[in-house]
């Protein structure tokens, strides 16, 4: 895939996302989004890949701000959400009566 006009935009968005889930200091912010605008004016080009952009955008991110998994929290919140949600299908299934719907129903471990 070549780059195109809109990945520009994409990138700025997503890196912005990133920035803000990393960290909290508002100096560091404006110090990541110029080294971003560094990096598109460099690799900005036809023939790059988006995912090569966005991938030294992650590493300019993790780099500068020391953060590893700024979507840390998010992921645990989702973790418990889809916990939640399975012990309910899981109390579901075991509810069904008919035997052969149940059998539909239940997972293989």
């Amino acid at each position: 895939m070549k780059i195109h006009f809109e990945c520009f935009e994409c990138g700025a968005k997503k890196t912005k996302e990133r920035i803000e889930k990393s960290t909290k200091d508002e100096n560091l912010k404006v110090k990541c989004a110029k080294e971003f605008l560094k990096l598109m004016g460099q690799e900005f080009k036809e023939n790059v890949c988006p995912a090569y952009i966005g991938t030294l955008q992650v590493k300019m991110v993790k780099r500068m701000t020391k953060c590893k998994d700024p979507f840390k929290k998010d992921k645990f919140i989702s973790r418990k959400k889809l916990e939640k949600f399975a012990k309910k299908i899981e109390n579901y299934i075991k509810g069904i009566k008919e035997e052969k719907k149940r059998f539909m129903w239940e997972r293989k471990d």
